[in-house]
């Protein structure tokens, strides 16, 4: 149903996000006063839906002013009469008069929500770029100071290998804790910056192909993120063919994953020149992951099951060239992660007022 009126707020220093119901007695007919629909302000005021069926509400689409009055261009039906009356600065009645009678629709808010916390997307999505390369680094960096047999000229499943790929980075003795905190810790921020893909795409024109990829999105972005998670748990310590076959999982999600934001970015763009930068990038790197991926099958095949020498180290090449790619496609998004989230407390009981 179309928006029977909207109300503008006006912008201030702080967030106000306002809950309104909306009640109507025709007072010709039951004299009942039914519930209209259920409002929301957040910036602008939109009518839901009617419990009135087809009534004298549908004939109208009108603009509520804070000077209490109503525009030429907001009332378009000059044979109805139209009082607005500001109760209070949190409740206004308006009365609709014409000649066949009075319809009087009141709208109040309910107790307004408390603002607990503000945080700028750009740092959560900071934080969630900084964490990982961290947590790497530094296992990277205390594995070669104080254990360098274990990661370099160490043995393995056909000898002796010169190279540690990433998983095995991951899963030294120290290091494994700092990653562990590192990693899991950004997992919740992980899940806030993938809403915000999907608040990016919502309010887009619905197409088929559109919903498709924006479900299909999000279901791999919940995958790579509670993979990722497993993989950090689950090491080469634990199941090495588990955590192999865990790895294979994440990164096919991570793959679909971006297929998905590709296709959204190209068929969203704007013209804009941060846009068509970050359309480019994503296809870039897109395509490098595409190349090394199946490079990355075949030399672990060849090594584990036909210890080919020397393709171990070229795995492990590979694996750091993937994961690169991979965290650069997601630093690539940086341009679009701007505006804030906002945690508000309030109640879901509102109080009915009779006319």
């Amino acid at each position: 149903m179309s928006n029977i009126w909207t109300h503008r707020v006006p912008k201030t220093s702080s967030v106000r996000v306002l809950s309104m119901k909306m009640y109507a007695i025709n007072r010709e007919s039951t004299g009942i006063k039914e519930e209209a629909g259920q409002c929301l302000f957040d910036g602008r005021l939109r009518y839901h839906r009617s419990l009135v069926g087809p009534s004298f509400f549908e004939l109208f689409n009108f603009h509520l002013l804070y000077e209490n009055d109503f525009s030429s261009n907001g009332w378009p039906y000059p044979n109805y009469k139209c009082n607005c009356h500001w109760l209070s600065p949190l409740r206004c009645r308006l009365c609709l008069e014409s000649s066949s009678g009075m319809t009087i629709v009141e709208f109040h808010r309910t107790r307004e929500p408390r603002l607990l916390k503000t945080i700028s997307i750009r740092s959560v999505f900071m934080t969630c770029m900084v964490c990982p390369i961290a947590a790497i680094l530094v296992s990277f960096g205390l594995g070669s100071t104080l254990h360098p047999s274990e990661l370099f000229n160490y043995r393995w499943t056909c000898g002796i290998v010169h190279l540690p790929s990433v998983s095995r980075i991951m899963n030294m003795s120290l290091g494994r804790i700092i990653f562990q905190t590192l990693v899991l810790s950004s997992i919740p921020l992980r899940l806030l910056v993938l809403l915000k893909h999907w608040l990016q795409f919502i309010a887009l024109e619905v197409s088929r192909k559109l919903k498709a990829a924006k479900v299909v999105m999000v279901i791999s972005g919940v995958a790579e993120v509670l993979l990722l998670g497993l993989l950090t748990v689950i090491g080469e310590r634990e199941s090495g063919d588990f955590h192999v076959g865990l790895f294979a999982c994440f990164a096919t999600a991570s793959y679909v994953y971006f297929i998905c934001l590709c296709l959204l970015t190209g068929w969203t763009f704007s013209g804009s020149e941060s846009d068509l930068l970050r359309a480019r990038l994503q296809m870039a790197f897109l395509a490098i992951i595409t190349f090394t991926m199946p490079i990355i099958i075949l030399l672990f095949v060849l090594y584990n099951g036909f210890c080919v020498p020397f393709t171990y180290e070229l795995f492990a090449m590979f694996e750091y060239v993937t994961v690169l790619a991979m965290y650069a496609f997601h630093v690539s998004s940086f341009s679009k992660m701007a505006g804030h989230f906002y945690f508000v407390h309030g109640s879901i009981k509102s109080r009915t007022q009779r006319v």
